[in-house]
């Protein structure tokens, strides 16, 4: 059975070949051997290490060194051996075979370490982070856009201001409830809450919403004799383009923007789920390694469950009736 401190390790690592690096020294006798595995292994480019971006050696040794602290009151020494290793690593030595007398007695202060902020993100999640925050603020952008062109422009009616009317809600719903999650000083709390689920049923229904409102200003609302009939020069828009008005590009623009939100937020999400970073704590009941699409509503747990009890009624054999 492979050692709780290399479990760690693989459940803070963000590389197939660094997880493989670490499976391959948990079988290895010599514990400075392993620990040059699992260093020679390391990605080069843009790889961080323990999710910390792309550090410098001595500040992965000095987390390494306080993970050792940590372990050695318990009586394992692997992380003494990957500490020792890297330390080496970085003054270009081979491998030692021994324990170095200065790693007894090293005090490491909380200052030496980086912000939380850079913790709570793996360095694979910052991309789909980046494209979620983009999306917000140009969801924000575009309400901004909304109410410019109410005071320039005719205001729809009918159907088509329902549309507008359900657009701008789903928007602001969308943007009110990612804020939180998606601030870098407040992501970490959500993430031990347990909110990336929430935000992801709430994401997938304010997309759902606005695909509704382009389906009733298309065909109910008559969007679709505005867009085949004359063209709309007189609101500003080039002749190849003049099919769309202000309002159907506002349209556009929402249901983009909201379709790149939730593709980016699922990204999220499943990339934490992957890393074994969420759920933080599984409340009940056990959780799959894989992720799966009901996640966008249901908690993990609950996937699971409901797979389990499919899974069973499938095995369980059909019932035989008799005649009365």
């Amino acid at each position: 059975m492979m050692k709780p401190v290399l479990v760690k390790l693989i459940r803070c690592s963000e590389e197939v070949s660094f997880c493989g690096a670490v499976r391959a020294a948990s079988k290895s006798t010599n514990t400075a051997l392993a620990a040059g595995l699992v260093l020679e292994r390391l990605p080069d480019q843009g790889t961080s290490f323990v999710a910390a971006g792309r550090p410098a050696v001595s500040k992965a040794f000095k987390v390494l060194v306080t993970a050792n602290e940590y372990w050695k009151r318990h009586g394992d020494d692997d992380f003494l051996a990957v500490s020792v290793g890297l330390s080496a690593r970085n003054e270009g030595q081979r491998w030692p075979t021994h324990r170095p007398p200065i790693l007894e007695s090293v005090k490491v202060l909380s200052s030496d370490f980086p912000k939380t902020d850079i913790w709570d993100v793996p360095y694979r999640a910052r991309l789909p982070l980046f494209r979620s925050r983009c999306s917000i603020l140009g969801l924000l952008s575009v309400e901004v856009l909304r109410m410019v062109a109410a005071r320039i422009f005719p205001s729809p009616g009918g159907l088509e201001l329902t549309a507008q009317i359900l657009t701008s809600a789903a928007n602001s719903m969308a943007c009110v409830g990612s804020l939180p999650v998606f601030a870098s000083q407040s992501l970490g709390v959500c993430v031990n809450r347990r909110c990336l689920g929430s935000l992801l049923t709430l994401i997938l229904t304010s997309s759902t919403c606005t695909w509704g409102a382009i389906i009733i200003d298309i065909f109910p609302g008559g969007g679709w004799k505005r867009l085949s009939g004359h063209p709309l020069l007189d609101e500003g828009a080039p002749s190849l383009l003049g099919f769309l008005g202000v309002w159907e590009c506002l349209l556009l623009a929402s249901v983009s923007l909201q379709t790149a939100l939730c593709l980016s937020a699922w990204t999220f999400y499943r990339l934490y789920r992957e890393l074994g970073l969420y759920p933080p704590e599984p409340r009940k009941g056990r959780i799959h390694a894989e992720v799966s699409a009901l996640e966008f509503v249901c908690e993990a747990e609950d996937v699971a469950l409901l797979s389990d009890q499919c899974n069973g009624n499938c095995q369980r054999e059909p019932l035989v009736w008799g005649r009365t």
